[in-house]
């Protein structure tokens, strides 16, 4: 190969791998966005009268019937007072009494989401190609092909949710008025957890003996905080440059967690202290106190900085490796990483987290 050759080859490689060659195997993955539930549901608000049978076949969609069981669960809306209440909105305009799927919110917003599907539908394959460029980016280039599914749905009071192992996300377009990147970060988010799932049922397990109840709830405070915190990272808010109404509330709330960080971190001690030392503590219960809106989803905020630490310090090829390794992982090297660096690492757990993190790793790769 002569001098001039051998430039020309080097120019070619380098233009290549600066355009955002892959490093992971991404492209495997396959993102569709299910617009069934949502449009269905357009097309009933148009009704004056709607009969059983079609509320019925309305319910068995897919999208709804997660929908259906996420209420449930939540607020008590079972299936029967999915068809009620949502009769009512369409014969006469409003929901007569509780309303737990959000029917009068879900009216509202209906000439934004309008919108805001049509857009969708008008970006369609660009908005799929960026989200699995952003997740592919944090995928282990060993996980298989992941089926995922964006179901947009309207109704209930979850902004979204991942139902199941099948890959599914769910998301509630009422919540997002015109806000078409804050909908993108969601589902980015949202998206992400599904990969998660996928890499954590591929961890092989040898359990010999029971966990403890608290050891096993601690454990799983643990793994919440990887899962959403890494999320969170990815589906980053603050990197939106025109951010909508929906966009500008989770920014601001981001922005507010980050100022109190040091006491975020507190809670977080404090919830695993309880959890793993009273016998009387309920998982339910302490989870609700970071990973809820009750207090603003502290536990996202913790999550994120670990996340952003590791990162910054040992690549993103750190968090990648975690996705179907034990999430244990994520805070035994964030407690390292600050013994190591407590300068540029500011914000550090107590002595008894780190002693009840210690105690855990006996059970690592057995719950």
């Amino acid at each position: 190969m002569n001098k001039s050759t051998f430039f020309t080859v080097i120019l070619i490689l380098l233009s290549y791998y600066c355009s955002g060659a892959p490093t992971f195997s991404y492209s495997r993955n396959k993102i569709t966005i299910d617009y069934q539930a949502a449009e269905e549901l357009i097309r009933l608000t148009k009704l004056k009268k709607v009969s059983d049978e079609e509320l019925s076949k309305f319910a068995s969609i897919y999208g709804n019937k997660l929908l259906i069981q996420k209420v449930s669960t939540s607020t008590g809306g079972s299936e029967q007072i999915f068809l009620k209440t949502l009769k009512e909105m369409i014969t006469t305009g409003r929901v007569n009494g509780p309303d737990p799927y959000q029917w009068g919110k879900v009216k509202m917003e209906l000439p934004n989401t309008k919108k805001l599907i049509a857009q969708l539908k008008l970006r369609n394959g660009s908005l799929i190609e960026e989200i699995e460029d952003r997740i592919g980016s944090y995928t282990p280039a060993g996980l298989p092909a992941q089926e995922l599914r964006a179901c947009l749905l309207l109704g209930g009071n979850a902004t979204g949710f991942v139902s199941g192992d099948d890959g599914t996300f769910c998301v509630a377009l009422q919540y997002f008025g015109s806000d078409f990147e804050g909908l993108k970060t969601i589902m980015v988010h949202e998206l992400y957890h599904a990969v998660q799932q996928a890499g954590q049922s591929l961890r092989k397990k040898v359990l010999t003996d029971k966990p403890p109840y608290g050891t096993k709830a601690t454990y799983f405070l643990i793994y919440n905080l990887w899962s959403e915190g890494t999320a969170e990272n990815l589906g980053d808010f603050s990197l939106i440059s025109n951010p909508g109404t929906y966009s500008k509330k989770q920014i601001a709330n981001q922005r507010k967690n980050e100022e109190r960080l040091l006491v975020n971190f507190r809670l977080i001690d404090i919830m695993i202290y309880k959890m793993y030392t009273d016998t009387n503590a309920r998982y339910a219960s302490v989870y609700d106190i970071g990973f809820s809106p009750v207090y603003e989803e502290a536990g996202y905020s913790v999550g994120a900085e670990i996340a952003r630490k590791l990162e910054h310090f040992s690549g993103k090829k750190v968090l990648v490796s975690m996705v179907d390794q034990d999430p244990l992982d994520f805070i035994t090297h964030y407690i390292k990483l600050y013994h190591q660096n407590p300068t540029q690492v500011p914000y550090h757990f107590d002595k008894s987290t780190e002693d009840i993190v210690d105690k855990l790793s006996s059970w690592r790769n057995k719950i």
